[in-house]
């Protein structure tokens, strides 16, 4: 069974925003200090800060807090009580009006310290930041800035006031409620054992994801080969398409080639078959001329040689004879 006292820091961890009293903050803003006697000092206006109060997992969450109505204020640091790590805040204090502001080059960064107690400024931190600056300051911004620090502690004060009254009100419910702690234990244990379960389905979740991302970029890089690699098959089937283009066309000229030169031939046999029947019939047309002439010398010649034998004979005319019958019985004589 735990104790009150560990009870106590669960529950002002759990229920830190509710318990938590937000303060008015507003650094003041970095202008010169200039005094008008002539008229009122308008009142400046401060923006609201966002003040931090701790979680139940011992971080910080912000929320704004408004501005105080009366005037500018000036920063300080505040802590939050709690068990768990503390978050410095910077706490305004409400300025009366036609107080100058006190210059500052730049506002005051929240500041987060570690698991340690950071108290309050004090009366001798004031000091030696009073005299750190006193060469620079005026009396009115050391006015202001001693108002100032007066103030926060003050607040401070009331507020560790609350915070005790709140302590003792736990206090006195434990006490009169022994049944509830140990129910409020057992709530405690259970959302304890749902956030843990909780952070492990998480933490599997963010494993999950992290594997889920490196197959997704796997994915995308074995899309973007395959993508590369069909846009090279793309080219190559370009490349073949234009090849086979250029093939067809060539084949086509071969076949408009080859057609006009197999009517160039056959014009050509045409026209060798009518040189060829021209020449046999001019043949045919010399041969029987050969013949005719032939014939002719060979009829003279057979004449010359006639007449020459008739002049060798002296046979002046050409008169055939031809024998009888009885010139044929003659030479024989009659048979008896």
């Amino acid at each position: 069974m735990r104790s009150p006292s560990e009870l106590r820091e669960r529950l002002m961890r759990r229920h830190g925003k509710r318990l938590h009293v937000p303060i008015d903050l507003g650094p003041p803003q970095a202008k010169k200090v200039r005094l008008d006697w002539g008229g009122e000092d308008p009142a400046p206006q401060v923006p609201a800060l966002a003040t931090t109060r701790p979680d139940g997992d011992g971080e910080s969450a912000s929320a704004p807090a408004p501005s105080d109505a009366a005037g500018p204020s000036t920063a300080a640091m505040v802590q939050d009580d709690g068990p768990g790590c503390s978050s410095l805040t910077m706490v305004g204090t409400p300025m009366p009006e036609g107080v100058a502001e006190v210059p500052t080059g730049e506002k005051a960064p929240v500041e987060r310290s570690s698991c340690t107690a950071a108290a309050p400024p004090s009366w001798e931190e004031l000091m030696v930041m009073l005299k750190g600056h006193l060469q620079e300051w005026t009396m009115l911004e050391v006015v202001e800035v001693v108002t100032s620090g007066i103030r926060y502690m003050m607040r401070s004060r009331e507020q560790l006031f609350e915070r005790l009254k709140v302590a003792e009100a736990m206090r006195a419910y434990i006490s009169q409620h022994p049944d509830g702690v140990d129910e409020l234990c057992a709530q405690l244990e259970k959302v304890e054992a749902e956030l843990a379960s909780a952070r492990t389905a998480v933490s599997d979740g963010a494993e999950l994801l992290c594997r889920v991302e490196g197959e997704r970029e796997a994915i995308w890089a074995e899309a973007g080969s395959l993508k590369k690699e069909k846009e090279a098959l793309e080219g190559q089937i370009n490349e073949a398409g234009q090849e086979n283009f250029q093939l067809r066309r060539e084949m086509e000229e071969l076949r408009a080639s080859l057609a006009a030169h197999k009517k160039e031939s056959e014009d050509l046999w045409v026209g060798m078959a009518a040189q060829k029947g021209e020449m046999e019939a001019s043949f045919t047309a010399q041969k029987k001329e050969l013949e005719e002439e032939y014939q002719q010398q060979a009829d003279e010649m057979y004449f010359f040689g006639y007449r020459c034998c008739m002049k060798k004979n002296g046979i002046m005319h050409d008169t055939p004879s031809f024998p009888s019958d009885e010139e044929d019985k003659a030479p024989g004589g009659p048979s008896s």
